[in-house]
């Protein structure tokens, strides 16, 4: 087998993990409205963490603006991730919130994580892969409840319904994935430094992965685009060969083939690493 060979059977494997949501995005235009967005149960159980991380490309300039509303019964503000003032992002947890101050800037993509734990009531709001601010003792021993329902591009004050136009998300979304555990701040970064165009995962799937949020009916204008990256005839272009470095010590993590090539009197190898 010849090198070329190999690197073909490399862009074979990791392309697997690619999915057939690589590079759509989300788009919630404007005019300020209530009829754009996504809506459905996710048959989520009860939570002891969560995490939400996604890219978003914002296209307003006011305030009060929400990408992520998931409602219960008594509770519709059980999760909520947007802006509360201009460039204020706000993570908001069973009625209870609080807010990082990044001046958020309009039409350029920005990744954001908010993430919580029930046991130790740590909470953070990541930017852009580091920790813009963190809350201690945040809805400690607490739960977010099962069996919700959850809307993308409006903020919730029914379960399902009673949307306000001046709180609809302006703009598009991308890779929106939760998780049922709060990540640590090297998977955060580690999604983040992947790249928008990269191929970031954890070693835990999501419970809703970007993959069944397009797979959902989407309503009025929301549609799904292609974005900025490249389209290259490569398969392997942006894609990541990851060894999780939140796993423990394991000797699971490798990968390994017989390239059968002819025997070489010299050679050279060459890789990006992180």
């Amino acid at each position: 087998m010849k090198m070329s060979a190999i690197l073909l059977t490399l862009s074979a494997l990791l392309s697997l993990a690619a999915g057939e949501v690589h590079n759509q995005v989300l788009s919630l235009p404007g005019p300020a409205n209530t009829a754009n967005y996504i809506s459905y149960n996710p048959g989520l159980p009860d939570l002891t963490g969560l995490t939400v991380c996604a890219w978003q490309q914002k296209s307003y300039s006011d305030t009060k603006r929400y990408w992520f509303s998931y409602a219960v019964s008594g509770s519709t503000n059980e999760v909520i991730l947007g802006e509360r003032e201009a460039g204020v992002y706000v993570f908001y947890l069973g009625g209870d919130s609080f807010g990082a101050s990044v001046g958020a800037p309009e039409n350029k993509w920005v990744h954001v994580c908010a993430a919580w734990d029930s046991a130790t009531g740590n909470a953070t709001i990541s930017v852009n892969g580091e920790a813009a601010e963190t809350a201690a003792d945040f809805k400690t021993g607490g739960v977010v409840r099962g069996d919700g329902n959850l809307v993308i591009g409006q903020e919730q004050d029914s379960v399902g319904g009673k949307f306000d136009a001046s709180q609809a998300f302006l703009g598009r979304l991308y890779n929106v994935n939760v998780w049922d555990y709060a990540l640590n701040s090297t998977e955060i970064a580690f999604l983040y430094e992947s790249g928008f165009c990269g191929y970031g995962t954890t070693e835990t799937e999501p419970v809703i992965s970007y993959e069944d949020l397009l797979s959902q009916e989407m309503s009025g204008a929301a549609a799904v685009i292609d974005g900025p990256c490249i389209d290259l005839e490569d398969p392997s272009h942006g894609q990541v060969l990851r060894f999780p470095p939140q796993s423990k010590v394991s000797t699971k993590n490798f990968l390994q083939f017989s390239p059968d090539f002819d025997a070489l009197d010299a050679f050279s190898v060459c890789t990006w690493f992180f």
